[in-house]
C-alpha cells in the first residue's frame, strides 16, 4: 500500500493525490531542509495534494521550528533544574523524607538511620504511588536523582518515615537555632522511651490483620524498654499518635482491641485523589483499591474463637453463603461460570477470608472439610497440604475441635419407663509396635444397652 511521505497515510484514502514536478519536488525537499526533518521526494512518487501545500507553506515552517525551540528550551531548563537540586540535596547529610539534617552521630534529636537495603527504595516508590501527594511527590524527585540510596549514604529520621508509610502529614520539628547550635523548644521528651513507643506503633501497622490489644501493646513495649505502661496511658498515646485512623474496642470477648479504622467513602476517596495516565497502571490501581474494599467488608465479618461452627452451620449452604461478604460474593459470582455456582463462591470465598485474616476468622467451611478428610483418611499429612494450599484447616485445629466436641458431648445416662438399660463397660489396653515398647494405648469405652428398643430421632438426642 502506498503511503503520503508528508503525513504517512495511505494514498487510496479517496484524498486528492497529485505526482510533484521537479520544481515541486525541489520545493517539498528544500522545506523538508528548513523543517529539520529527514523527509526526500524520489521522482513518480505522489504525495496528497493538502499535504504538499501544508508542508511548503512558510508560516507552518515558522511555527514548527517555533514549538521546536520553546520544546528545546523546556527540556534544558528542566535538565538544569534537575542538576541543581541534585546537587543541593545532600542525601548522606539531610533526612530522605523531611529534607532537614539527620546526623547519625548525634545523640540527641531524632533518631537517624542509615539506608542499608535496595527493598528500602522499591517500598518507599510503591508507598509513593499510594499516598499520592505532595509529599509523595517531593520524595520521589529525590528518589529518581540516584539509582543505589545505600551507595549514596542516604539516612533517614524514624519518626519520618513511619509517618510517611502509615499516610500521616510531615512532622513538624519544633527547634530554634542559635548559631550553630540547636535547642529544642518545649518540655524535654525521653529519647530513649519515645523511641519505644515508636517501635511499638511500628509493630502495630506492620501487623494491622491481627487482634491485638493494648495489653499486647504494653508488653511489646517492655521488649525496649523497662518502663511501665498503663492501660489509659498506651491508649491516650495511641489515640494521640494515629488519631481518628484508630478504635479501641471490643472483639471475640477481648477488651481494648486495637484496630484501624478504614471506611468505603476513605478508600474510594484516595482512588479518586490518584491521577494515573499510564492504562496499566490505571488497571493495577483499580484492582488494588478492590482488593483494598474486600479487605474492608472482610474485616466487618463478626468473629469469634470461643465456639465452634456448629453442624448445621457447616452443612448449610445458605448459612455458608451469608457468611461470605455481599461485595465477595459478587466478585466471585462475576468471575465464576455456571447457573449454580453457590457452593464454589462460599468455598473460595471463604478460604480467601481465611487467608485474609488466618488467626482470627475460623470459616465453617475450612473446619468441615479439615474434619471430614480426618474421618476419611485419618492422614495428617493430607490435612496439612490441603491447609499449606489454603483449603482447609491445619490437623492442630482438627484436634482442638475433637477434643472440644468429646467433652462437650451429653454423655448424661438416661432411664425410660418400661424398659430395661444395662450399661456395659470395657478396658483396652495396646502396644503399639515401637523400638522402646513405650507408646502404649490405654482406653476405656462403655455403652448402653434399652430393651425392649426404644426409637429416638436427630431432635429426641438434642433435646435429651
Amino acid at each position: 500500500m502506498a503511503l503520503c511521505v508528508l503525513c504517512g497515510d495511505p494514498l487510496n484514502l479517496g484524498e486528492k493525490t497529485v505526482v510533484p514536478t521537479d520544481r515541486g519536488r525541489d520545493t517539498i525537499n528544500k522545506a523538508s531542509l528548513e523543517r529539520g526533518d529527514a523527509v526526500c521526494l524520489s521522482e513518480g512518487e505522489a504525495v496528497h495534494e493538502v499535504c504538499r501545500r501544508n508542508y511548503t507553506n512558510a508560516r507552518n515552517i515558522q511555527s514548527v521550528l517555533k514549538k521546536k525551540a520553546e520544546k528545546e528550551n523546556a527540556l534544558s531548563n528542566l535538565a538544569q533544574n534537575l542538576r541543581s537540586q541534585k546537587e543541593y540535596f545532600d542525601f548522606a547529610k539531610c533526612c530522605l523524607f523531611c529534607g532537614k539534617e539527620a546526623n547519625l552521630d548525634s545523640r540527641s534529636g531524632p533518631k537517624v538511620y542509615p539506608v542499608r537495603t535496595l527493598d528500602f527504595e522499591r517500598t518507599i516508590f510503591q508507598v509513593c504511588s499510594q499516598r499520592c501527594d505532595e509529599w509523595a511527590d517531593i520524595v520521589r524527585s529525590r528518589l529518581e536523582f540516584v539509582s543505589d540510596l545505600p551507595a549514596a549514604d542516604a539516612v533517614y529520621h524514624q519518626n519520618c518515615s513511619l509517618c510517611f508509610r502509615s499516610r500521616k502529614r510531615p512532622p513538624q520539628f519544633t527547634q530554634s537555632h542559635q548559631g550553630n547550635k540547636q535547642v529544642k523548644l518545649g518540655r524535654p521528651k525521653d529519647e530513649r522511651k519515645a523511641e519505644a513507643f515508636e517501635k511499638v506503633a511500628t509493630y502495630l501497622v506492620q501487623n494491622e490483620n491481627e487482634q491485638i490489644t493494648v495489653n499486647d501493646l504494653i508488653i511489646k513495649r517492655k521488649e525496649f524498654t523497662d518502663d511501665a505502661y498503663s492501660h489509659p496511658t498506651m491508649k491516650q498515646e495511641l489515640q494521640n499518635y494515629f488519631g481518628e485512623q484508630l478504635i479501641v474496642t471490643e472483639v471475640n470477648g477481648k477488651s481494648n482491641v486495637v484496630t484501624f479504622r478504614k471506611t468505603a467513602s476513605s478508600i474510594l476517596h484516595n482512588f479518586y485523589a490518584k491521577k494515573v495516565k499510564d492504562e496499566d497502571a490505571q488497571k493495577e490501581l483499580i484492582l488494588k483499591t478492590a482488593a483494598e474494599l474486600l479487605k474492608n467488608d472482610i474485616r466487618a465479618v463478626p468473629t469469634s474463637r470461643a465456639m465452634y461452627p456448629s453442624d448445621d452451620d457447616i452443612s448449610s449452604r445458605g448459612a455458608n453463603l451469608e457468611f461470605v461478604p455481599k461485595s465477595l460474593q459478587i466478585l466471585l459470582e462475576n468471575i465464576f461460570s455456571g447457573k449454580e455456582t453457590s457452593v464454589k463462591v462460599s468455598s473460595i470465598g471463604q478460604a480467601i477470608m481465611q487467608a485474609s485474616r488466618p488467626r482470627l476468622l475460623l470459616c465453617p467451611l475450612q473446619i468441615g472439610l479439615a474434619v471430614q478428610m480426618h474421618h476419611c483418611f485419618d492422614s495428617k499429612f493430607l490435612i496439612d497440604t490441603l491447609y499449606s494450599l489454603g483449603f482447609c484447616s491445619s490437623y492442630k485445629e482438627v484436634m482442638t475441635y475433637e477434643m472440644n466436641a468429646a467433652v462437650s458431648e451429653n454423655n448424661v445416662a438416661f432411664q425410660v419407663d418400661g424398659h430395661f438399660t444395662q450399661y456395659i463397660a470395657d478396658n483396652l489396653d495396646h502396644n503399639t509396635a515401637t523400638l522402646d515398647g513405650c507408646n502404649t494405648f490405654h482406653g476405656m469405652g462403655m455403652i448402653a444397652t434399652v430393651t425392649p428398643t426404644i426409637g429416638k430421632n436427630r431432635q429426641d438426642q438434642k433435646k435429651n
